[in-house]
């Protein structure tokens, strides 16, 4: 677990409890609360008591648990709460006399529901809450990732910490985005799902983010906003000491209309989102995949100096595609000089091939790895060549040799390293097990050195215009 480094920001106490309630856990240990979040703070190594609360007391996931947050021994600074609607306001008046600070509640049906007594019901949760100085995250949310702190709603996330934070207005995606980064070579500092907002907000979760010294790059799917104004003016002061990429949720009219029914949020207009994203300069991902993908190349590339792109490998139609793609993404495919493109055909074979950028490859130079890292090195040394995109192609038949593919991506590693340049590599989609093994050890290798994989040309494509537009 790495040390948490502190935030002079107000919101900070909440990422840093000393002791943690779970209401709502079963005596029998694979009860969703006891899964979902007892057994992630114990398997996080919470380093405060863990208090379960359950009407029957006894010993739960090996813990002593009580029948109700009012014999929970003081001082009780967080609770989460996953029990049925109707019984919160009596778990919040027990959690105002307890002195808790923050309440973090899974349980939906309140605004969310749509129907008068929801809402009502959840206006009385408020109340009380307010009245007792509790700030409350959710409803319908699954609450806080925090490595530094041992917060964590899945055993399955990594115990170390890094630079990227991810709010998000569904739970299910904050969960889907911690998982999925994780696997991909990414490091969280925070992770915050915030459900239907009836208190902490986007703006308010982006506000702190901004501030946040772990925090390098802040990135978030958002339905709709509590206020337009004050999320603005929030990202507008994340995006001048950091990247910020948002995914906004409800866009179309179906969209708006089922993000009410989740989280009771109003997506507003997508004129207005526009001019909020245009003058808070914060960058606008398309889908989930897009942002994980351009996360990706914000933590692990160094920051190009310019929009110039080599394009080394695939060949054909792809490198024709993959030129008119850039061109699309506002990027520049820079013709080599002939000087350059002289010396490539010293290791480019001319037969089916072309060296003016693209730089095609025949199929056969993917098993002469030293030919591949001398034309990355040569395609780099362009002045015009601010990043490079390699383009291999794994689905051969017969070819899947583990060794040669090793072999290869140590010298796209160790070429990559000696250009200086930013490099992404794509690998193809991977339809058979022998290439998903070669993917996922293209991957291991790629991506702690700075290189991040994808699997398409136009994955990589988008992530590196979401990079240049943010650096250049």
């Amino acid at each position: 677990m790495t040390a948490a480094v502190r935030n002079p920001h107000p919101l900070e106490f909440l990422f840093h409890p000393r002791s943690i309630a779970v209401v709502g856990v079963s005596s029998n240990p694979d009860g969703f609360a006891n899964l979902s979040f007892l057994q992630p703070l114990i398997d996080s190594r919470f380093p405060g008591p863990l208090y379960p609360v359950n009407p029957h007391g006894g010993v739960i996931c090996g813990l002593k648990a009580y029948k109700s947050i009012r014999e929970v021994p003081p001082p009780l600074d967080h609770v989460i709460v996953s029990i049925p609607k109707a019984f919160v306001p009596g778990v919040m008046t027990d959690c105002a006399a307890q002195g808790v600070r923050t309440v973090s509640m899974f349980t939906a049906g309140f605004a969310d529901s749509g129907d008068e007594s929801g809402r009502e019901l959840g206006q009385q949760v408020l109340s009380i809450a307010r009245s007792a100085g509790i700030r409350v995250i959710g409803p319908n949310c699954v609450g806080i990732y925090c490595p530094a702190s041992g917060l964590s709603f899945n055993s399955a996330l990594p115990r170390d910490g890094g630079g990227v934070a991810f709010i998000s207005q569904s739970g299910r995606y904050a969960q889907e985005f911690a998982a999925t980064g994780a696997r991909r070579g990414l490091r969280f500092s925070k992770v915050i799902s915030y459900g239907n907002a009836s208190d902490l907000n986007e703006s308010d979760f982006m506000d702190y983010l901004a501030h946040d010294p772990e925090t390098r790059l802040a990135a978030a799917y958002i339905e709709g906003a509590r206020d337009g104004r004050r999320l603005c003016e929030a990202l507008g002061a994340a995006s001048q000491r950091k990247p910020v990429l948002i995914v906004k949720g409800g866009s179309s009219p179906a969209g708006a209309r089922t993000a009410a029914t989740h989280t009771s949020s109003l997506a507003g207009s997508e004129a207005l989102w526009d001019a909020l994203f245009l003058q808070s300069r914060a960058g606008r991902a398309e889908s989930l995949e897009d942002l994980m993908d351009a996360v990706l190349a914000f933590s692990l590339m160094k920051p190009p100096q310019g929009r110039g792109v080599a394009i080394i490998g695939g060949g054909g139609g792809a490198s024709v595609l993959a030129a008119d793609a850039c061109t699309r993404a506002g990027l520049n495919i820079p013709e080599l000089s002939l000087e350059l493109q002289a010396k490539l055909r010293g290791t480019v074979p001319e037969a089916g091939t072309s060296v003016r950028n693209p730089v095609d490859f025949a199929p056969g130079m993917l098993f002469q790895p030293r030919l591949f890292s001398d034309t990355i090195r040569l395609s780099a040394s362009s002045p015009d060549v601010h990043t490079l995109i390699v383009h291999v192609v794994l689905g051969i038949p017969g070819r899947a040799d583990a060794d040669m593919w090793e072999a290869l991506t140590d010298a796209i590693v160790d070429a990559g390293k000696a250009c200086g340049r930013p490099l992404m590599l794509v690998t193809g989609d991977a339809d058979n097990p022998p290439a998903l093994e070669v993917v996922a050890s293209i991957r291991r290798k790629c991506n702690p050195a700075g290189f991040p994989a994808y699997a398409t040309m136009g994955q990589a494509i988008r992530a590196l215009s979401h990079v240049v537009k943010c650096y250049c």
